[in-house]
């Protein structure tokens, strides 16, 4: 699990340039349940990087291994 300081956040446009869509299609798959909701800071939404690299099915391994 991370910790606090780990969390890496992502725009919608690197989330959208990571997954090659547009950023209405990044929507699209928050409100069709495939991707998980952004996080609110303010009035900005962020994407945890963990998040979206497990949606790409891409395995991270954890430095401490």
């Amino acid at each position: 699990m991370q910790s606090v300081y780990e969390i890496q956040l992502l725009t919608v446009k690197d989330v959208a340039k990571m997954l090659v869509v547009s950023v209405r299609q990044v929507y699209r798959l928050v409100s069709d349940g495939q991707l998980p909701k952004p996080i609110k800071v303010g009035n900005l939404n962020r994407f945890n990087l963990a998040d979206v690299e497990k949606y790409l099915g891409i395995t991270v391994k954890d430095e401490d291994e």
